[in-house]
């Protein structure tokens, strides 16, 4: 879609809604109908044009469904987007899902937190300085 990354979020959600919107030649008068509800068209504007900083997951998850895509395609930057197909080209990322493929739900929980630790004292890309 080539929506640059380095936008607040809410402008890039709300380019992204228009951009899916205008693939499908969906006006926003449309789009407004088809979410229902009590969320206003005045709104669903303001989450276009990016003045809602934080849209509502409920409205952007409604928004998802209408475009029959993951939440997470419409709120992810396309370069944060991963496919499966990108993991299983990954050997460390094969290895690490068939070994984690047999543990309980628990242990899996344990796991992710394991990881989000790392990426918290390491950084996002697993890079950083080991305090020694």
């Amino acid at each position: 879609m080539g929506i640059p990354r380095k936008e607040n979020r809410g402008v890039y959600i709300g380019k992204k809604i228009r951009a899916l919107r205008e693939e499908r030649g969906m006006s926003r008068q449309k789009l407004w109908e088809l979410i229902g509800g009590t969320y206003s068209y005045d709104a669903l504007t303001k989450v276009e044009l990016g003045v809602v900083k934080s849209p509502p997951v409920a409205i952007l998850k409604k928004i998802a469904d209408i475009f029959e895509i993951p939440l997470e395609e419409l709120i992810k930057a396309d370069d944060e987007l991963i496919t499966a197909d990108d993991l299983l080209k990954d050997p460390d990322m094969k290895l690490l899902m068939y070994q984690a493929k047999d543990l309980s739900q628990k242990d899996k929980k344990v796991l992710l937190k394991i990881i989000k630790l790392i990426k918290e004292e390491y950084g996002s890309e697993g890079k950083g300085e080991q305090s020694t």
